[in-house]
C-alpha cells in the first residue's frame, strides 16, 4: 500500500500534468520589443515629499512619466505599467545630469493629452535644487524615439 506522502506526490504530479495538457499554465516567453518613433519627451520637477502615481518618490532621471491609458479617465492605468523600462534609441543630454537612455515609468501626466500619443515626461530633480526648473525648462521639447519591452 502506498503511503499518504507518495500519493499526495502522484496526485499533484497529475493534475500538474493535466493543467498543463489543457492550456492553464502558458510558458512565459520575453515579447519583441516595441519601437515608437518621434515622440516628445519633456522634463518636470516636483516638490521634496511630493509622489509619483505609483505611491513612490521620483527619481531624479530616472522616473518618468507617461500617459494615462483612457484619455476620459485621468485615473486608469499608465500606458506602459509602472515599473515598464523605456530606453531610448540614442542617449540622451540631460542638463544637470550628463547622458542617459533608460528610464523607469513610475508617474502619469499630460492629463490633457497635449503631446503625442506615446509622450514621456524625465523627472529632473526636487524643487529645491536651484537649477532643477533651469535645467527642464533647458531640456525643452524634443522628439524621441524609444523601444519598451
Amino acid at each position: 500500500m502506498m503511503s499518504r506522502r507518495k500519493t499526495m506526490k502522484k496526485v499533484l504530479a497529475t493534475g500538474v500534468l493535466t493543467l498543463l495538457s489543457v492550456g492553464v499554465f502558458q510558458p512565459v516567453f520575453a515579447s519583441a520589443a516595441t519601437t515608437y518613433s518621434n515622440q516628445d519627451f519633456t522634463a518636470y520637477t516636483c516638490p521634496v515629499g511630493g509622489l509619483t502615481a505609483s505611491g513612490v518618490a521620483p527619481t531624479p532621471y530616472t522616473t518618468c512619466a507617461v500617459h494615462p491609458s483612457n484619455k476620459s479617465n485621468p485615473y486608469s492605468a499608465p500606458i506602459f505599467p509602472f515599473g515598464t523600462v523605456i530606453k531610448t534609441t540614442k542617449a540622451l543630454n540631460l542638463p544637470g545630469y550628463g547622458s542617459k537612455s533608460s528610464f523607469v515609468v513610475q508617474d502619469k501626466g499630460d492629463l490633457a493629452f497635449q503631446k503625442s500619443q506615446y509622450w514621456v515626461d524625465i523627472f529632473f530633480d526636487y524643487e529645491n535644487n536651484p537649477n532643477a526648473i533651469t535645467n527642464a525648462i533647458n531640456f525643452g521639447n524634443q522628439k524621441i524615439s524609444y523601444t519598451v519591452n
